[in-house]
């Protein structure tokens, strides 16, 4: 899939690996015009609302269309070999939050201050120091989009009192379990569980069974975690390869220029296009209120998020959340 923003496109990586291994190499040109054709489709191919899943619905809808029935995905490669920027992130998050205890009350006060909108690295930060996050382990807060005080902020009074934070509940448990792990392992376990288990697989499943194609994720063999999770975790990181494990494994296969640049997630330019192309949509949808009785969101904290978005105070995804659950409620229960 390649865009007109440099800052995404990997057309020159992918195309490199393709002439290296002689592959029948198929490009997707995806314009912001192009993705508000396909939005109303893959919006209804949702069977539950999610922020993700979008960029697998156009791939899996172009794989199917060039008469491939069944495909191969990666999910569950960084999740078990440590390639996401959390491995190393959340350690240090855990040996940090165990010398800011004095910070707490100093960190609530400051939180008080911040609107509910603004939920980004700042605020996150503060929510580390103050232990304000779901599941008693920060690497949820290396996820989550809304901090426990916006997502009730969020939801009218009753609702925000008779919210079922099962999940979160859940979450603790499984922090208690995997407690005697190192670290790294941690993470593992925790993103397969909570961002694969829940979203990825989730939305991988439903969007590509949407065009009728069949993905399948060797990655998740369970026999190939078995072997892979309890190792050590410090095999698992190399200052100078990505998921080095992996990588080695591959041998001399792939150009150093492929690994040894950033890792780039499968995402679309959304920051940008959501202030250009896809701003009218979006906007419209968060701006032009819904019944309160079937939304389940207060109308003013919604407009907040998207003002903290223009204002560069958030992140694209948080009005993005808003935008297809709105969409999703109108289409499934009612406006």
């Amino acid at each position: 899939m390649v865009f007109g923003d440099s800052e995404f496109c990997e057309d020159r990586f992918s195309e490199q690996v393709a002439r290296q291994h002689g592959c029948h190499h198929h490009k997707i040109e995806l314009t912001e015009a192009g993705l508000l054709k396909q939005i109303p489709d893959a919006l209804g191919a949702m069977d539950q609302p999610s922020v993700d899943g979008i960029n697998t619905y156009i791939i899996s809808r172009a794989t199917k269309g060039a008469g491939v029935t069944v495909a191969l995905t990666g999910l569950g490669g960084d999740e078990l070999f440590a390639g996401y920027s959390t491995f190393r992130s959340v350690p240090q998050m855990m040996d940090f939050q165990r010398h800011l205890a004095w910070l707490a009350p100093l960190s609530r006060a400051f939180t008080t201050l911040l609107r509910p909108g603004e939920t980004n690295r700042f605020s996150k930060a503060l929510a580390l120091a103050a232990h304000d996050y779901y599941g008693d382990q920060p690497y949820f807060l290396t996820r989550v989009l809304f901090l426990p005080g916006t997502a009730r902020a969020l939801m009218p009074q009753h609702f925000a009192q008779n919210g079922n934070y099962a999940a979160a509940c859940k979450a603790a448990d499984l922090v208690k379990k995997i407690a005697a792990l190192d670290p790294v392992n941690q993470v593992s376990v925790l993103e397969a569980s909570a961002y694969m288990g829940n979203m990825l697989l989730r939305d991988t499943d439903c969007m590509s069974m949407a065009v009728s194609l069949e993905a399948r994720a060797p990655f998740t063999d369970y026999r190939l975690w078995e072997f892979i999770l309890p190792l050590a975790g410090r095999l698992k990181l190399d200052p100078h390869l990505p998921k080095p494990l992996l990588l080695r494994s591959a041998g001399q296969r792939l150009p150093a220029e492929i690994y040894s640049r950033r890792k780039m997630g499968f995402t679309l330019p959304f920051e940008r296009w959501l202030r250009d192309g896809l701003r009218s949509e979006v906007e419209q949808e968060l701006l032009r209120g819904s019944n309160p009785d079937l939304c389940f969101l207060r109308q003013d904290k919604v407009e907040e998020v998207w003002r903290a978005f223009l204002a560069e105070k958030t992140t694209w995804s948080r009005p993005w959340a808003l935008y297809v659950l709105r969409q999703w409620i109108r289409r499934n229960i009612g406006d």
